[in-house]
């Protein structure tokens, strides 16, 4: 065994081939920013009440899954659902779908919208504590037209 334990240690070698290749279709960056999102992903038990909601649905593809990527993706490199799709190969996760499975579990996460965010607001509540007593609404990208200034609204230059 203790010779086992030494070989294991030794240094690898291997050799290729000049005239091989890599093939094109294959990624081979990964992204690994994703994992701080994996983390807060888990931490807020998304992934438990996908698979909690899964449970009664008769779908063989996971929602978990396609929300998780459809999360990362649209954090790190937000594009269109499809080229998410496209791009899902750049983590190091195993998503296992395909994009029709994609484009059907977006019913799903549309009639689970108003009990999901409700699940993260109390997992954010109990995880981190939210005071809601004073809530702040930010209103910068509207603004409002009048002929004539009066004293609550007038015109300025930011």
């Amino acid at each position: 065994m203790t010779e086992e334990a030494k070989n294991k240690e030794l240094p690898l070698d291997f050799s290729f081939s000049p005239d091989e290749t890599i093939d094109p279709s294959t990624v081979l960056r990964k992204n690994l920013g994703f994992s701080i999102l994996s983390y807060f992903y888990h931490k807020l038990k998304i992934n438990i009440f996908f698979i909690n909601r899964q449970r009664n649905l008769n779908i063989d593809y996971s929602l978990n899954n396609i929300f998780q990527m459809l999360v990362y993706s649209r954090v790190l490199d937000p594009c269109s659902k499809k080229s998410s799709f496209e791009n899902m190969d750049s983590y190091f996760l195993d998503f296992n779908f395909g994009i029709n499975d994609l484009y059907r579990a977006l019913d799903y996460f549309n009639f689970y919208k108003d009990d999901l965010l409700l699940h993260i607001h109390e997992m954010i509540r109990m995880t981190y504590g939210r005071d809601t007593s004073n809530v702040y609404y930010d209103v910068t990208n509207y603004y409002f037209e009048i002929k004539e200034p009066d004293d609550f609204r007038k015109k300025g230059n930011w």
